[in-house]
């Protein structure tokens, strides 16, 4: 939403929780800029435009009076209505405003939103439900279709997330406070019946424009580590996609491939950077857990050997997608001090196995 700053790595070099929390800080306040600019902005008189400036303005007052960090569903309807202005695809107007509506509908509601199941029809209508899977199928490997998760597996994931939101307060306080703000709507789901029947199925997933918002895919029963591990794996991509708000992490086209471990099809240097990065957020974690002893915790030993086992397995994907980052990026001011930070982290749990 900001033109690039090369100052921002020198910002960031640390990776401190003041640094991040700027950034955040400053994110925010560069969602109300771009939607005061579209009010500012001289379209030519259509009922497109018209539509357009009295949305944008409702949003935007909607916002004024809503606490930090702002919700997810704000970045959604910034999103929307940049689509639709540069598609000007005018007939669209009634529809807009009313998802626009029903994204204000949500900001001043006071229901609780997370976790939360997917297509909950009391907290957001079926096209706000809808323009949350349209938005993560933009990427082109998304699935089909998404569904709420059956209630068992609601309670179940619900209990696990409580227990591990406060096992990381535990054993990273600052890492706790991140995120409360960048993963604050926890969205439930499994896949729906066209990507049950094609065999599709997903772990997590989180994206830029739906900033503080994470899918998972709760269909079956995980442990307390894989839990860990997928919270702090989503989150981290969020904190990336905060670091790299201003700037591009490398220089390399999309249409570069190269594989790593951690998937199975060959992917483009951006989408590796975030792997190693997030790799090294969840080995950091693991490793404090390790050393912690969590004493006092229900099944202490099956979790530490379930972090043992975690953590051989994150260092594996780190190792692959450091190489890969190391030889073949093209990488900016911050993509390189993202490199320097993530291989930081790789060798301190390194030195110690």
């Amino acid at each position: 939403m900001s033109p690039a700053d090369p100052g921002c790595g020198r910002i960031i070099d640390n990776f401190r929780l003041d640094s991040l929390t700027g950034l955040i800080r400053a994110g925010e306040l560069d969602l109300l800029t771009s939607l005061a600019r579209l009010e500012e902005h001289e379209f030519s008189i259509t009922s497109s435009s018209s539509s357009a400036l009295s949305c944008s303005t409702k949003l935007r007052h909607h916002l004024a009076d809503a606490a930090l960090p702002y919700p997810s569903w704000a970045y959604l309807a910034y999103y929307k209505l940049g689509i639709w202005l540069i598609g000007g695809a005018h007939e669209q107007a009634p529809a807009m405003s009313l998802f626009i509506t029903d994204i204000c509908n949500i900001i001043r509601s006071d229901k609780p939103t997370s976790p939360v199941a997917f297509g909950d029809p009391s907290l957001a209508s079926e096209r706000v439900w809808q323009s949350v899977l349209n938005l993560f199928q933009e990427g082109g490997d998304f699935l089909y279709d998404l569904e709420a998760p059956s209630q068992h597996s609601l309670d179940h994931w619900c209990t696990q997330i409580s227990a591990v939101h406060r096992l990381i307060a535990r054993l990273d306080p600052d890492l706790s406070v991140l995120m409360a703000q960048l993963q604050n709507l926890i969205i439930l789901s499994a896949p729906g019946p066209r990507s049950q029947q094609a065999g599709i199925a997903f772990g997590g997933a989180t994206c830029f424009f739906f900033r503080g918002a994470t899918l998972l895919n709760a269909s079956r029963p995980i442990s307390k580590v894989q839990m860990l591990e997928l919270l702090v794996h989503e989150y981290a991509h969020a904190e990336l996609f905060v670091l790299g708000q201003e700037q591009p992490l490398c220089l390399n086209s999309d249409e570069e491939r190269y594989p790593v471990l951690i998937r199975s099809d060959p992917r483009p240097m951006n989408g590796i950077i975030h792997s190693l990065y997030v790799v090294g957020r969840v080995v950091e974690i693991l490793k404090k857990l390790l050393k912690d002893g969590i004493d006092g915790e229900p099944d202490r030993e099956v979790t530490l050997a379930n972090a043992q086992d975690m953590l051989s397995k994150q260092l594996n994907f780190g190792r692959s997608s450091l190489r890969v980052v190391e030889q073949h990026a093209d990488l900016t001011q911050l993509g390189q001090s993202v490199l320097v930070k993530s291989r930081k982290r790789l060798a301190q749990v390194d030195s110690t196995q």
